[in-house]
């Protein structure tokens, strides 16, 4: 179960990244609009600013970095190599931009990569981004640690501040990637959907202790925003919902915006990766790490059917993508904290 768990959190994540990369940097009501004439899995409109032309179903760097950041993990048996990542990260933009591409690395993780590049001690770049750069590639780790036993969830914070301590070492950043690991770990590991996200929002409260964060805990009014979400849903269903997303989250890139609304959506589609997909798709802003985000939560607690499978053959055609050696060897490392049981 553990393995097909974690090959679907890993595809739901490609779905929702290809199916939000034509409506990204767009307007609520853009987004709307291009995802009403165009479908799921649509072409990206020929002027657009990133991925103009792209062909419906093609990845972004979102996708990219999560498959870096794990196999990095793979290749160390566990142990996050940071020279390794930084090197693996610019090599796959030098590829993309080589190849046109124009969706690229975002600024703080450029702005990382640069610097350590430049310098003599690489323990000396560490750069406070805010964005959700971070927790992007996140999913990678948390299909790698479990968050049972204790020991498990010790190692997810440990590493989850390891990660991002190059280009993400914000309260901002470190506190959403935390809640992502936490809430998709524990879905991996069996636990039930509401008490993942108590589990999610106590390692929160945790972090924010540890590194003395607590100003800076966005996340502690979730439960009340996700009232709110189904509030509004209950008025007027998704689009009302969204729009509630749109005015009182926010979709930026922003860690403070980004990860709340992929939160508010997984909640919204709690039920249907492929609906978290489409809703995130459908908000616009940074949608395609939105959808890809809040699609994989909901994925790591089991729900796979034909849509998902269907929308995954499509992904994986039009990328080559097959996650089946990945997750097996993601799967393998979560043993390693289990000699407690």
């Amino acid at each position: 179960m553990t393995v097909e768990r974690i090959g679907h959190v890993l595809q739901a994540f490609a779905i929702g990244d290809a199916m939000g990369m034509p409506t990204q940097l767009l307007t609520h009501a853009k987004a709307l609009e291009l995802f009403n004439q165009d479908g799921p899995l649509g072409d990206a409109r020929a002027d657009h600013e990133l991925c103009p032309g792209l062909p419906g179903g093609t990845i972004t760097d979102d996708t990219h970095q999560v498959l870096i950041l794990a196999d990095n993990l793979i290749a160390g048996e566990g142990a996050f190599d940071e020279p390794s990542f930084a090197r693996e990260l610019l090599s796959w933009e030098a590829s993309m931009a080589a190849a046109g591409s124009l969706d690229l690395l975002g600024p703080s993780t450029k702005a990382a990569l640069l610097a350590l590049a430049q310098s003599v001690d690489p323990l000396s770049v560490s750069l406070a981004g805010t964005t959700n750069g971070g927790a992007m590639r996140i999913p990678a780790l948390a299909c790698a640690i479990p968050v049972l036993p204790i020991r498990g969830a010790e190692a997810l914070i440990s590493s989850t501040l390891e990660v991002n301590r190059l280009s993400h070492n914000s309260p901002y950043a470190n506190l959403g990637c935390i809640a992502i690991a936490t809430m998709i770990s524990a879905g991996i590991d069996g636990i039930d959907y509401d008490t993942a996200l108590d589990a999610a929002l106590n390692s929160v409260v945790y972090l924010a202790e540890r590194i003395d964060a607590a100003d800076y805990n966005y996340l502690g009014d979730l439960k009340r925003l996700l009232f709110e979400v189904d509030h509004a849903h209950a008025i007027g269903g998704d689009e009302q919902a969204l729009a509630y997303i749109d005015d009182e989250i926010g979709s930026s890139m922003e860690s403070r915006e980004s990860v709340v609304a992929a939160f508010a959506v997984a909640h919204l589609a709690q039920h249907s990766p492929i609906r978290a997909a489409v809703a995130g798709a459908r908000l616009g802003g940074d949608s395609d790490t939105i959808a890809a985000l809040a699609s994989a939560m909901v994925a790591a607690f089991g729900v796979w059917e034909q849509p998902e499978q269907l929308a995954w053959q499509k992904v994986a055609g039009v990328n080559g993508l097959d996650f089946e050696p990945r997750a097996r060897a993601l799967a393998a490392l979560r043993e390693n904290y289990h000699d407690e049981l």
